[in-house]
């Protein structure tokens, strides 16, 4: 299983995950300031978002 970094949003509490070298400053739904977890393994049910 990859490796990836579970991230949630302080602000609306939206919660995906993304690759070890991908930095999110704000959340992709609210815009508001988000902060990642300790890197884990992918599981079923993520939610992956694509920065454009």
């Amino acid at each position: 299983m990859p490796k990836v970094f579970p991230w949630v949003c302080d602000n609306c509490g939206n919660r995906w995950v993304d690759g070890l070298f991908v930095c999110w400053d704000n959340c992709p739904e609210c815009g508001g300031e988000s902060q990642h977890e300790s890197v884990r393994e992918l599981q079923d049910g993520d939610e992956w978002y694509t920065e454009d």
